[in-house]
């Protein structure tokens, strides 16, 4: 009886341990984002001086994007992995990258990912993205934003979101033309995810 007992007031106070919590996050957890869409039309006229180039990445552009990859991108327990082979993984879940280059050097970069499972209609969600500290407040990430969907299906939803509070990427959407539209709900339940927007 004292070990059923003990087991009941664990689960009541929510105190698993490491470990135990680790496995509740993956049994299921729920957390909200800012979630901002991009209008198709009437977006600002935003542009950056000729010296600044913006291009699809490649292969050959990964150690660059690397080498401006901020540490809170990098997950808990990723420290025996170099930062080039987390760019490469996360490469991999993505349809695309675009950068900006100046004089030779990455600067700023924006990633691509499928979103349709988020409300089950074609939507692409400009996820992890970065500015090199030395260029940041020259509007280069609103700009890299707008040109990153030049060629998505005009049908297409485009959305970014953002952890609450983080006032400086939301000030980035907002002049890249982006609009609040709510909050992303996401729910994780015995490894399904669903998603929903939430009135906040």
């Amino acid at each position: 009886m004292g070990k059923m007992r003990k087991a009941f007031q664990v689960l009541r106070s929510g105190d698993f341990g490491f470990f135990g919590n680790r496995l509740k996050k993956n049994v299921y957890s729920t957390w909200d984002m800012e979630l901002f869409e991009l209008p198709r039309s009437g977006l600002p006229d935003v542009d950056l001086p000729s010296e600044y180039v913006v291009r699809k990445a490649d292969d050959k552009d990964l150690e660059g994007i690397a080498a401006i990859w901020p540490e809170s991108f990098l997950a808990k327990g990723s420290f025996s992995r170099s930062t080039l082979d987390v760019v490469k993984k996360f490469q991999e879940e993505t349809i695309g990258c675009h950068i900006v280059v100046f004089e030779g050097e990455i600067v700023s970069f924006v990633f691509l990912k499928d979103a349709f499972h988020w409300f089950d209609k074609p939507a692409v969600e400009l996820a992890k993205g970065s500015t090199h500290v030395a260029f940041r407040g020259k509007g280069i990430f609103s700009v890299l934003m707008q040109r990153a969907v030049d060629d998505i299906d005009p049908q297409a939803m485009i959305l970014g979101q953002v952890l609450k509070g983080n006032s400086s990427s939301m000030k980035a959407l907002r002049k890249a033309g982006f609009v609040r539209v709510g909050l992303l709900r996401t729910r994780l339940l015995l490894g399904n995810t669903k998603y929903s927007v939430v009135a906040d």
